[in-house]
This record gives structure tokens, sequence and C-alpha cells, in this order.
């Protein structure tokens, strides 16, 4: 069944203008920083302040939200604190703009999806019907960031799939399934041999460089697959350029239709 997000949390330091403090100096025991704080200005009495005293509103409650640095901040910081740990859907469905259309997949990298949700609503706006999926339900057991065995990865993308299939706004057919780093490796050990429901893989720095038998998966390539690869990509070694053209050299010496693009000097 496909999950929806749940309406946006409301943050206590979202408008800081809503924020009331007592100004530095009524905090103290000092009587003449006291007697000097409660004279009353034109701001003055616009705010009680606690314990029946009255004195000036905090300078950042006086400040019109676009020069008011906290309130500024946090419109700016939480729609990027959301997107870092908002919790993800086991499969985010994205209808196409207007009727329906070919089934995409796309299967995101390491840690929550919510950032790989623009990448998805892009190729929505294509025409296609898509469902994004967290790479750490379908992914290679080899890899350092896997939790899930083969077996487990293999049967969340049958469901993933079988289930995007039977929503209205897609059209019958084969899936083509798009992939990133960790997703990557698991499309291409789950999604690239099923070629009865599977038109096609494309993966992205995908994790493969410590799959264990890469030149058996590479074998086992049987829809067309594109690899795009960054010549000088380190990042924990999980993909690494020279893996890439291992796959690609094994699996073509062994018929498989993979092609692959490297970016020179990209990481």
């Amino acid at each position: 069944m496909w999950r929806t997000r749940s309406a946006r949390p409301e943050f206590w330091w979202w408008n800081a203008r809503a924020v009331s403090e007592p100004p530095r100096a009524l905090r103290g025991t000092n009587d003449r920083r006291r007697r000097r704080a409660s004279r009353c200005t034109n701001l003055a009495c616009e705010s009680p302040l606690p314990s029946g005293k009255t004195g000036q509103i905090p300078m950042h409650a006086r400040l019109p939200f676009f020069m008011n640095i906290p309130t500024l901040l946090a419109r700016i910081l939480t729609p990027l604190l959301l997107a870092a740990t908002w919790p993800a859907a086991a499969a985010d469905f994205i209808a196409p703009p207007t009727g329906a259309g070919p089934a995409v997949v796309v299967i995101s990298g390491t840690g929550n999806q919510a950032p790989y949700r623009w990448y998805a609503v892009d190729v929505a706006r294509l025409g296609y019907a898509v469902a994004l999926v967290p790479g750490k339900d379908v992914c290679s057991a080899s890899s350092s960031s896997c939790s899930k065995t083969d077996a487990e990865s293999a049967e969340n993308l049958q469901k993933a799939i079988t289930e995007l299939q039977g929503q209205k706004d897609v059209t019958p057919g084969k899936v083509v399934v798009i992939s990133f780093s960790l997703g990557g490796g698991g499309a291409l050990v789950h999604a690239a041999p099923i070629s009865k429901q599977v038109a096609g893989v494309v993966a992205y720095y995908p994790s493969i460089s410590k799959i264990t038998r890469l030149d058996d998966v590479a074998a086992r390539v049987a829809v067309p697959t594109l690899i795009l690869s960054g010549e000088k990509d380190k990042f924990f070694d999980c993909c690494l350029i020279d893996s890439m053209r291992t796959f690609e050299s094994t699996g073509r010496a062994k018929g498989a239709p993979i092609e692959l693009v490297v970016y020179p000097n990209a990481d």
C-alpha cells in the first residue's frame, strides 16, 4: 500500500518574532539595570513581560521578517531539515501530470529517500508514472551499507513493481529502473536480470565495488543497462571506476548489453 506524508509539523522556532523573552537586563538582580530596563518607550508597553513587568520589546521582535536573522535562517533551513529527516515512505508514488504514463521505478541512494524526490518529480513531469523506493530496501547484500539479504531486496523490488503497475495512472508494460549509489548496486543485481518485467536500467555511480563475484553479476544482465560514473569517485570506496570498467568489460564479453559512461575528473 502506498504511504503518504503527514502534514508539516510546526516548529517553535519557525517564526522567531513570536518568541518573546525578557531583555537581558531583566534577567539579573542588579537594581540599577532593572530600573533602566523598566523605562517605558513607545514600543515598551506593547509587549508584557514576565512577573507583570514591562520593558523594551526584544530587538528581534521589532524587525521585519526579512531583516530578522533568526526568522530568516529558520525559514531557509526548515525545508532542508525536513528533507533530511522526514520519515520516508516505503514507496512513494508520483503520478504523471495528465493521463497515464509508462512506469518508472526510481531507487534512491543510502539513507532517507527525500533528497531524491526532486529527481522523481522531474521524471514524472515528463509523462511517466514513478515509484520512488528507498535504496536500503533494494540493495546488494555485499554492499557495506545494505542491511537486507539479496532475497529480501529482490522481494521488495518485485513488490514495488507490482504495486506500481497496479496504479490507475500507469500504462501496461514493462518498467524502467533508474537508480543511485546503494540503490544502483541493487538495481544491477536484482533488476537488470529480470527481462520479463524490466525494459532497461540506468545506474548513477552504483555501489558495486564491494560486491562479491562481480563478473557473475555482470554476466546476468539481460536488459539494456547504462552506468554513469565519475572517474575520481572515491566516496567510501563504494563506486570506484575500476569496478565499473570491470563490470562493463566482463559483462560485454559474455553478451550483456552494458554501456559505461565515464565523466573525466568527476568525483
